[in-house]
């Protein structure tokens, strides 16, 4: 194994034995959103990241996967089957386009892309800790929700054509087929977000 690829998977096994579900998420979603940023030259024009190294280093997000799924298979949490399936897409990507895809520029930027909607976890986190808290009663609860609907919508289902339109356009059956199944989840998601908003909006009206 690649020295950077153990490291990561190193800091990612102390990560999930001293962390908790939501804040091993949270630090997932921050670490794959500002590296995608910088593979997408978001931040400077003179600092590149290869396909290669950008790809080697979301073996974190490979890791930190596989870790969940293992959890979510033995909690067994409300939703677990639906997030299995989309951590096993995010391990088949990493893996395969580590291994075949490195010099796929279009494919890996469809990844880029895609993990840029990372953005909306933490506030989709939050909200889930005040719910475990028992405090949904408070304005924090309707502010944070409301930075869901508008994050979540914008990044994982506004830009669905776009990300399909990428998706067709590298010309293979299996990244089309990824990206379809990433576009159904997250319209079904933002679907149940939208009707939970709807009733913690009525009550403050």
């Amino acid at each position: 194994m690649n020295m950077n690829i153990f490291i990561l998977f190193i800091i990612n096994n102390h990560i999930y034995n001293k962390y908790s579900q939501l804040t091993r998420s949270n630090i997932h979603a921050i670490y794959t959103f500002i590296l995608s940023l910088a593979y997408l030259n978001f931040f400077s024009n003179d600092f590149n990241i290869s396909n290669k190294n950008y790809l080697r280093m979301l073996y974190f997000s490979l890791f930190y996967s596989i870790y969940d799924i293992y959890y979510l298979f033995t909690s067994k949490i409300n939703g677990y089957k639906s997030l299995i399936f989309h951590h096993s897409i995010i391990v088949f990507s990493v893996f395969l386009s580590n291994n075949y895809l490195y010099n796929e520029n279009n494919i890996v930027k469809l990844i880029a892309f895609n993990y840029l909607t990372e953005i909306s976890t933490p506030f989709f986190n939050r909200s889930i800790q005040l719910v475990e808290n028992k405090k949904k009663d408070n304005l924090e609860f309707l502010v944070l929700n409301t930075f869901v609907v508008l994050l979540f919508g914008i990044s994982r289902v506004l830009f669905i054509p776009y990300f399909l339109y990428i998706s067709f356009y590298t010309n293979r059956l299996y990244i089309i087929i990824c990206q379809l199944l990433l576009s159904c989840m997250n319209m079904i998601w933002y679907y149940k977000i939208i009707q939970f908003y709807k009733k913690i909006n009525y009550k403050y009206k």
